[in-house]
Formats: C-alpha cells, structure tokens, sequence
C-alpha cells in the first residue's frame, strides 16, 4: 500500500482534477498569448514595422541602457517590498528579497499553473515566517496595490499634462479613448491614493468584526478574511506609504524612460517623453492580464497608444517595433533570473527546496491577531 506521506501527493481524484485543471488553464493562457503575439508580429510585418530596421543602424549604446533602465526598475521593485516585509517585522534579507524577485519574475514568464511571482514570495516569506502568514500576504499584496496606484498617477499626470484634443485632431474615436484613458487613470489613482492614505493613518484594524459578515460566508469567507486581515497590516503605519510611494513613482518614471531609451536605439521618428510617461504606465497595466509574462497584451496596448497619442503620425508610426524592442529588455532581466536560480540550485539552495525545509513548522503556527 502506498502512502501519501513518502510520495509527496496526494492521489485523489479532486486532486487529479484540480491538478489538470490547473494544468489546462495554464495551456490555454500560452495559447492565447502565442496567438495574440503572433498576430501582432504579422500586424508590424504587414505595415513594413520591420523594414525600417534595414534603412538604418541600430544604436546597440542606447538599447544597452534600456535594458540597465528595465534592470534598474526591477531592482527597485525589489528594494521596496524588502522595505515592506521590514516594517512587519519579518526576517527577510536584502539578498533573499532580490533573488525571490528574480525568481518570481521568470515564473511569470514560465509558469504554466496558477502559481505566479507573487504567490511565490509570499509562500517563502510565510515559511520562513511562523505565525506571520497574514504578515506575509500583506507585504506583497500592499507591495502589488501601491505600485499598481502609483502607476495611475504618473500616467494621469503626464495625461493631462498633454493637449489631447489637439493630439487626436478631428479624429473623435481617438479623442475619446485618450480621454477615457486619462480620466480612468485620474478616477484610480485618486480613489486609490485616498484609500492609501485613510489606511495609513487609521489604526482601527481590530475593528475587522465589522467584515464579519463577509468572513462568515461559505467557500470564499476565508480569503475574504485573510485578504482582509493582510489590507489592514499597514493600519496606522503612515512611514510605509510614504516608503512605498517614494519607490514606485521613480519605478515607473525610470520604466517610462527605458522604452524612450530602447525608441531612440532604432532608426525612427518617436513621441516626446511626456507621451512616453504617459502611455507606457497605461501599457503596463495591460501587461498585468492573466498571461504568461503579459506578453501579447503590452505590445499590443503601446502600440495603440504610441499611434494614439504620438504628436505626429510619423511618430506614431512604429509602436508596436518599439514594443518588441522592450520585451527584449525584459528578457534579458529573466536570463539574470535564470542565471540567480541555476547557481543557487547548485548550491543547493534552490527556492522550492527552501519553502519545502521550513513550511511544516508555519504550517503548524497559529495566526495572531491583527
């Protein structure tokens, strides 16, 4: 008779099928950003995109530096969640901080389950954490929110900063739709910023019987609590919106600047860099769609709006060139990622084998209150 115990699985049909449906959920997101990437790249073929490349030079100096920019970004991203998993007094190094952002960035690209970048940090945290698994969730879902509204507000900032009226001409449709961008990224980024701010300075987390009610529900009560118990860790805790703030508006200022970078590399008319600080945030945003990576989704979004928003259409010309040029920027910081995880395998100190080492001893710790 087998046992689950030395065979690690658990061989029940709802299992099986929770198994493939993990499984299939994850082909058919491949799929659909194979297919969406494929269209795009006939789209750029179809429109000569490419032909430019053969009427002049690459400047490899200013591609080089898009790819230290799209680095430096990261590594900022990085820095801040460390900085947040501090402030809630968890025992996360600098160093295991950057080599599980690494880590988690390829598995975006990779992973073929549900079981993404951010799933992973906070399950290592949680292991090597007992007791703190609330603590744990929180540093990466506040970590994900603020950056997500700290994008809304550069990209509404630089917005409005533009004449789109006179950018989209008698063009309605596409006077519309750079309005509509400018006033959802206003609506987000103010609704978010004020929500931030409300939390940070009320420390009124133990009123969370007020939730009770939604806690109490069948089937999704629980992840209603623990996402619940996760928003209110940084109640009363204004130091980490500050700190959390102060590193996501240069992340996606410095992120804005590397396409600038990777457009100016090749032989073509592109917009200003207000457009750029405006239309990338919005194109990264796409890039955060349940597909591998996001790939398909940004290119298509900074093609549209580099054609949308550019001032004019020569400028405009070549979104979709410039955004395949980007996505080469963020492979290369996945090949460091790569590189992190094979050399830490060798060592013996791989990700899955350190969660695996010490996730009893959280399994078994009782969550504190809030």
């Amino acid at each position: 008779m087998s046992d689950t115990r030395t065979t690690g699985g658990d061989p029940s049909p709802e299992n099986a099928r929770r198994r493939f449906r993990t499984i299939a959920i994850g082909a058919v997101r491949f799929v659909v950003a194979g297919a969406l990437l494929a269209y795009l790249i006939a789209s750029a073929w179809q429109s000569d995109q490419f032909a430019v490349l053969t009427r002049g030079s690459i400047r490899w100096e200013r591609f080089a530096l898009g790819c230290l920019l799209t680095l430096g970004a990261m590594l900022l991203t990085f820095e801040r969640w460390h900085r947040l998993a501090q402030q809630l007094g968890l025992p996360l190094r600098r160093r295991e901080a950057f080599r599980l952002g690494f880590v988690g960035f390829v598995l975006n690209f990779v992973t073929v389950g549900t079981v993404g970048g951010d799933a992973l940090r906070a399950v290592f945290v949680a292991a090597r954490s007992p007791g703190k698994r609330t603590a744990a969730v929180a540093s990466v879902l506040y970590d994900r929110i603020v950056g997500l509204v700290a994008l809304f507000l550069v990209a509404a900032s630089a917005l409005w900063s533009l004449d789109l009226r006179a950018i989209a001409g008698d063009d309605p449709l596409r006077r519309t739709a750079l309005l509509a961008c400018r006033d959802l990224a206003t609506a987000l980024g103010s609704v978010g910023a004020i929500g931030l701010v409300l939390l940070s300075v009320w420390s009124g987390a133990p009123q969370l019987r007020l939730w009770n009610p939604l806690i109490r529900l069948p089937i999704v009560g629980p992840r209603i609590g623990m996402l619940l118990r996760a928003a209110f860790a940084y109640s009363g805790r204004p130091a980490a919106l500050g700190l959390a703030l102060g590193i996501s508006v240069p992340v996606h200022l410095i992120n804005a600047l590397a396409v600038v970078a990777v457009a100016s590399s090749l032989p073509i008319e592109r917009p200003s860099v207000l457009v750029h600080l405006g239309t990338v945030p919005i194109a990264h945003l796409a890039g955060v769609l349940p597909l591998p990576g996001g790939i398909g989704a940004f290119e298509g979004v900074l093609g549209w709006l580099y054609e949308a928003a550019a001032e004019t259409p020569e400028a405009g010309e070549h979104g979709l060139l410039v955004a395949f040029g980007v996505r080469l920027t963020t492979l290369f910081v996945a090949a460091i990622g790569i590189v992190i995880q094979l050399v830490e395998r060798r060592r013996g100190a791989g990700v899955a084998r350190e969660i695996g080492a010490t996730a009893p001893a959280a399994s078994n710790a009782s969550e504190p209150p809030v």
